[in-house]
């Protein structure tokens, strides 16, 4: 099978993250005390990926196999399928399109990453219609272990791939396992706030910090599509792996990368700071302003994690105009997202509400010191970003 991707994500840097996370006043009023991994597990449903079956005929009986097996899969993986017979297509061009992107071989399987709407269709891998190309598409053994770690013991689950050079994969790796041990001792999570409690399937105190570490080859043909997804979160990373640089990658949540460290990045100082941001406590709980990409996953995260009951209250900034209108909204997407079949009820505010005191960044305030707190947030961020863009952050 062969492997072809377009990048589906930007080169992004922690720290300028969070400088944004800091002077967006809408994240900020949707902050919680819940370490972001814990957080990711029991709120952020995966973006769905698209599994593209193309015919350039009408499906035979054995098609329509390969189309009930995928179909019976998807109640427990993050992907939606689309079968396209060229006999039923009512374009030509849509047929040409698909010829250039599956290079004239049919049947094939064509699996697209989750849409974003900066970016155009992004496809991460693709090959042949078999039932091989079937099994390893739905599931393999390193993406069942990431996930039942992650659902059951695991805080941040590392896949290290590996690089050209055998010796410098073994000291990385080596150090890697090292380091997350060290860390394991050394972070301390947040005390849990009374009010978060409710958004926590879990008692406070039965949180607790653990790492794991997976070593991958990059030849290794079982993990093909879970190779094509980690090189496909960042744009420059099929290059920096064809250059035989060793790539790291935290996941978390029900599977989303949050980053890479390539090369000489996979460093104890880069380790810990993605490890400290992840254990950290949720800066933003809206998954759309976090970092990470979400992987095409096989599991039942419901047998071992519900989705809790999500904040009922909207953090509106009131006032303030347009970002109190951005803020309700964010609050109602994040609804949403944590329960998808959930009913939104919209809320207008009233001219009394403007003089109520109002709750930003769990402390009660009022209205007009809100407008102070997110100057002051927004100049600060800037100025953050500002000095974190003009340096190196040492990722690569």
């Amino acid at each position: 099978m062969n492997m072809f991707r377009n990048p589906i994500g930007k080169k992004r840097t922690l720290t300028l993250v969070l400088a944004f996370v800091f002077a967006n006043p809408v994240a900020v009023g949707l902050s919680c005390s819940i370490p972001v991994f814990r957080y990711a597990l029991e709120h952020w449903l995966p973006e769905p990926y698209t599994v593209h079956l193309i015919f350039d005929r009408e499906m035979t009986p054995s098609d329509k196999a390969y189309l009930s097996q995928l179909q019976g899969a998807a109640t427990s993986s993050n992907y939606r399928i689309q079968a396209i017979e060229f006999p039923k297509l009512n374009s030509a061009n849509l047929a040409s399109d698909w010829e250039r992107i599956t290079g004239g071989e049919y049947p094939s399987i064509v699996v697209e990453a989750p849409k974003r709407a900066d970016q155009p269709p992004s496809f991460v891998w693709k090959g042949e219609l078999s039932q091989a190309a079937i099994e390893g598409l739905i599931e393999s053994p390193l993406r069942k272990k990431i996930a039942e770690s992650l659902a059951t013991s695991s805080s941040v689950t590392w896949v290290f791939l590996d690089g050209e050079n055998a010796e410098l994969n073994s000291e990385r790796f080596q150090m890697l396992e090292s380091e997350l041990a060290r860390l394991e001792n050394v972070i301390k999570l947040p005390v849990i706030d009374e009010e978060d409690r409710k958004d926590l399937l879990i008692k406070p105190e039965e949180l607790s910090l653990h790492f794991t570490a997976h070593r991958l080859s990059s030849n290794d043909p079982k993990e093909e599509l879970l190779i094509s997804m980690l090189l496909a979160t960042e744009s420059d990373l099929q290059l920096e792996s064809k250059q035989g640089e060793p790539i790291a990658f935290p996941i978390f949540g029900r599977g989303r990368v949050l980053y890479a460290l390539v090369g000489k990045g996979i460093s104890p100082q880069n380790i810990e700071e993605a490890s400290r941001f992840l254990a950290g406590a949720c800066q933003c709980t809206v998954k759309a302003e976090n970092p990470g990409v979400d992987l095409l996953i096989h599991f039942d995260w419901s047998r071992h994690v519900r989705i809790t009951v999500p904040k009922k209250e909207d953090v509106a900034l009131v006032g303030l105009g347009p970002i109190a209108s951005l803020s309700s909204n964010a609050s109602k997407q994040t609804q949403v997202e944590r329960q998808p079949n959930s009913t939104i009820s919209e809320s207008n505010v009233s001219k009394e509400d403007v003089v109520a005191p109002v709750r930003f960044m769990n402390v009660i305030v009022e209205p007009r010191l809100i407008g102070v707190i997110v100057g002051l947030t927004l100049f600060v961020g800037v100025i953050t970003g500002f000095m974190m863009f003009t340096s190196s952050n040492g990722r690569r």
